[in-house]
């Protein structure tokens, strides 16, 4: 009797053992792999048969189940387009040794697609039209184009820590009078030759987003007249040390809006006109946050021009230097300051006049 009771729990325990297995089996990620040496004659199911392309290996995603992608290796670019509904994952390994480091050094296009990327370094241009995510351990650099990212329309996310830096010849994204860009988590756009974000339609900055060291300011908006431009700061989102001839760190563009509020700051840019803020069109909106440290001739925290408005209704614009006058705010004769809270405090001018508010007559 003991002898068959123990036989029966050996079965029930195997018997859980194999049901175990087979259920990990059947939720365990699954993957693509794409590496340069692979073979699109291949299955792509396993590192030890890949893809060769990642054409190939998107092809497959948006006909199965598996929406998976590994890179292995170096690739020289490629695309995905039309994917359907469902979000395609494309990484590298996070723990790959330097030969296995995911690099993709040529052009890469999405079409009518939604994609994440993860652990992935880009050294050439994203073009985009869909729905595109930049997550966890993804550069986009070393582009000449007039675009890192640049797109006729869609979303960009950029989350977890990713980052945009060094075009040598124009913005770090690029839009088409269209578009949005999302910032949040720890991610960055730093050091391109031009603005950080160019001619893009509603930018939103939260967490600890960060638009930095970029020569052709930090966000320029939409300038067309498709519709309205909206560029928000919130929570501790920074916008700091870019350049340009007009707002250094904020140019709102055609009929646009800009609302700055938690911590957000725009600090220690530079401009002739509006260091921190131009309005160019329309209005912006200080509801919390600070503008600091930026330094213009002319309104070297904001400028506000004829016919747009300014309204400062909580934060704090302090520390800010111009050459001539208007060190906190410079607002042109027929344009509108609207005082509803906040402080402009601390501010310099050369000209000893106008140090934090200077309206033109």
């Amino acid at each position: 009797m003991k002898q068959n009771f123990t036989r029966h729990c050996v079965c029930v325990l195997a018997l859980a053992v194999c049901l175990s297995g087979a259920a990990y089996a059947q939720t365990a990620p699954r993957s693509y792999y794409v590496r340069a040496d692979g073979d699109d004659n291949n299955n792509g199911r396993s590192e030890a048969a890949p893809f060769k392309t990642l054409e190939k290996a998107a092809e497959m995603a948006k006909m199965g189940v598996i929406k998976t992608i590994t890179v292995i290796g170096p690739l020289e670019g490629g695309s995905v387009q039309a994917a359907g509904n469902d979000e395609i994952l494309i990484t590298g390994k996070p723990d790959a040794g330097d030969a296995e480091k995911a690099v993709i050094n040529k052009t890469v296009s999405i079409s009518d697609a939604k994609v994440r990327f993860t652990h992935i370094r880009f050294e050439g241009r994203m073009s985009i039209s869909g729905t595109v995510t930049l997550g966890e351990g993804v550069v986009v650099t070393g582009s000449s184009s007039d675009g890192l990212v640049s797109w006729w329309d869609g979303s960009l996310t950029m989350t977890g820590d990713a980052h945009i830096t060094g075009n040598t010849k124009g913005p770090g994204i690029s839009g088409d009078d269209r578009g949005t860009v999302i910032m949040n988590g720890n991610a960055k756009i730093t050091g391109n030759a031009g603005a950080g974000i160019y001619n893009v339609r509603v930018v939103t900055m939260s967490d600890k987003a960060e638009i930095s060291g970029n020569k052709g300011r930090g966000i320029t908006g939409a300038a067309g007249a498709s519709g309205a431009s909206t560029i928000t700061l919130s929570g501790n989102a920074s916008i700091t040390g870019n350049t340009a001839e007009r707002g250094g760190g904020v140019y709102v563009g055609y009929r646009g809006t800009l609302t700055l509020s938690g911590n957000a700051s725009i600090t220690g840019n530079t401009a002739k006109q509006g260091g921190g803020v131009y309005v160019k069109t329309g209005q912006a909106s200080m509801e919390g946050g600070t503008i600091s440290g930026n330094k213009a001739e002319y309104g070297a925290g904001v400028y506000v021009p004829k016919d747009r408005i300014f309204t400062l209704k909580k934060g704090t614009i302090t520390g800010n230097e111009a050459e001539f006058v208007g060190g906190g705010v410079y607002v042109e004769a027929g344009g509108t300051y609207n005082a509803q809270g906040g402080s402009v405090t601390g501010n310099t001018a050369g000209d000893g006049d106008g140090e934090n508010v200077f309206r033109q007559r």
